[in-house]
């Protein structure tokens, strides 16, 4: 595997700088339903939704606008039965800009766009051997948008969508995620 350290040194500057406004630290937590089209190819019974999830840790640094490192577990894919058939798994970190603007003092509007570094791990099996098996990673764009409600100045619930893409080979699979959010402001 291969492991880029940017996600890692994004964390620990977050960490670091949460001392400096304990305030303004959040850690996000989702869990939903997620959808990847594209990655069934004709092959009988195609289940392409299954749990998502996503951990994310940010800093707003005013007016709305912070930054967030997300560890995200995206949907899996199977297709066909035990003789033929295929799976993906796929998975992946982002970060990006985040934007939360206040309806209310306890309901607010939240927006989240930057990069994601997807990846696919993907096997296929003809007569119960496999026949193929490929991982590969890609920067791909992800876009989220949501709505937040305060239960007090430390937590909040809400519901959210996010929406981004993979890439094995020369195909890009699309995956969008729909799910419910619980956030700690430290």
């Amino acid at each position: 595997m291969k492991f880029s350290p940017f996600p890692s040194l994004l964390v620990l500057a977050l960490a670091v700088g949460a001392g400096a406004a304990q305030a303004q630290v959040y850690l996000e937590a989702s869990l939903g339903t997620g959808k990847v089209n594209g990655q069934c190819r004709d092959l009988p019974k195609c289940d392409a939704t299954d749990v998502d999830s996503r951990l994310s840790l940010g800093y707003l640094f005013g007016g709305g606008l912070g930054v967030e490192a997300s560890w995200l577990d995206y949907a899996r894919v199977k297709a066909g039965d035990e003789v033929n058939g295929a799976r993906a798994k796929l998975s992946g970190w982002g970060i990006g800009g985040v934007y939360r603007y206040p309806l209310t003092d306890r309901l607010s509007l939240n927006a989240r766009g930057g990069v994601a570094w997807n990846q696919i791990k993907a096997s296929t099996w003809d007569n119960k051997i496999t026949t193929q098996s490929a991982r590969e990673r890609s920067a791909q764009p992800y876009l989220g948008l949501g709505a937040a409600f305060a239960l007090n100045d430390t937590y909040s619930v809400g519901l959210g969508a996010d929406f981004t893409r993979a890439k094995l080979a020369k195909e890009k699979a699309n995956i969008r995620a729909f799910s419910v959010m619980l956030r700690s402001v430290f």
